[in-house]
């Protein structure tokens, strides 16, 4: 077994927000979002971070496809495979990637969005 552990990014010191599928395209031209993915999304003062894994519509579709994975790769490999789709940041199976404040991606989204996030992080953070 790894020695991998997740680690969270809230616990870091990042705000996590949401964005709909559109305005994720339009920023993330290259991390496009489709059926098969989710995105969650953390802001830092310095960065986003997006960290993409499989819907849970994916991970049935996988469960049902599972007698043909078995056919093509071998029972071992389709199990380990399926297993991985249950909990897959726990078990590091997920993209992470930041976007650094000095890439033009960065300033486009702060650009467009940085009122709605600002406000939406100090509701977050107000006392009541």
């Amino acid at each position: 077994m790894s020695d991998y552990k997740y680690k969270n990014p809230l616990d870091e010191g990042l705000e996590q927000f949401k964005i709909t599928k559109k305005q994720h395209n339009e920023f993330f031209i290259h991390r496009k979002r489709c059926w098969y993915t989710k995105f969650d999304y953390y802001l830092g003062c310095d960065k986003i971070v997006l960290e993409k894994t499989y819907t849970k519509l994916a991970v049935v579709v996988a469960i049902l496809l599972f007698p043909v994975q078995v056919v093509i790769t071998g029972f071992e490999e389709a199990v380990k495979v399926t297993s991985n789709l249950f909990n897959q940041k726990e078990k590091g199976q997920f993209v992470r990637d930041i976007v650094w404040e000095s890439s033009d991606t960065y300033q486009k989204f702060f650009k467009e969005h940085f009122y709605l996030l600002a406000v939406g992080l100090m509701k977050r953070r107000r006392i009541t």
